[in-house]
């Protein structure tokens, strides 16, 4: 259940260590985009994950209770 988010981890504390003499704002940046991108890269998200986030950042959200 864990391993995904780990290697995900992982990779993004590579990226933090190879910014970290960037801005921190630049390192902040790039290691979320590091953690997302080896989400989807190693298929973390489900099916409902993926209409979540779409519901999130679509136009008509609905709030749902």
């Amino acid at each position: 259940l864990a391993k995904k988010p780990v290697v995900a981890t992982v990779i993004m504390s590579i990226a933090v260590l190879a910014g970290r003499d960037l801005n921190l704002l630049v390192v902040i940046v790039l290691s979320l985009l590091a953690y997302f991108v080896s989400l989807v890269v190693v298929k973390a998200f489900t099916e409902n994950d993926i209409n979540l986030i779409r519901s999130v950042f679509s136009k008509k959200t609905e709030l749902r209770i």
